[in-house]
């Protein structure tokens, strides 16, 4: 049954059991290849292992099922980032926050490749908007300050 593989994997990568959830997925997979969550979750489980090949190649796969995921697109784009591909990151990016402008892991993770792209006017302001939409999220205004640090502004990046 490929919801109770899928539901496995989930229950195995939150208990940081990475190994056996991208068994689980690659299980619920093989029954159900067409659904985008489990292949973005299997990502999920081999980004965190460390293994940002295989996590693409199941993003791509994701997307090749749905397009329009914007978790796997997101995802996508912050492996980009971790990896410096900042123009890679951005196209993904710019492409998940075209389908949900106002999702702020969408709106943070373009910030941080505009922030990693040089592109520092637009990352700010960036994490402005999240930060106004969410100023209860530490890691928003985290990624704000430090893209302000970065600018030279050093007493705003202390109030954030």
């Amino acid at each position: 049954e490929p919801k109770a593989a899928y539901n496995l994997g989930n229950a195995l990568f939150a208990a940081g059991e990475l190994t056996r959830a991208v068994e689980a997925y690659r299980a619920a997979a093989k029954l159900a290849p067409l659904h985008a969550d489990t292949h973005n979750n299997m990502a999920n489980a081999l980004r965190e292992a460390g293994d940002r090949d295989g996590a693409r190649a199941a993003l791509e796969v994701a997307l090749g099922v749905d397009p329009t995921s914007v978790a796997a697109l997101t995802n996508l784009g912050g492996i980009y980032t971790e990896t410096n591909n900042f123009s890679a990151a951005l196209e993904v990016l710019d492409r998940a926050e075209a389908l949900a402008p106002d999702l702020p892991e969408v709106v943070c993770s373009r910030a941080t490749a505009l922030s990693g792209a040089g592109r520092r006017e637009e990352a700010m302001a960036a994490f402005a908007r999240v930060v106004a939409l969410h100023p209860e999220v530490p890691g928003f205004r985290k990624g704000f300050a430090d893209v302000l640090r970065d600018a030279g502004r050093d007493d705003d990046a202390v109030r954030e």
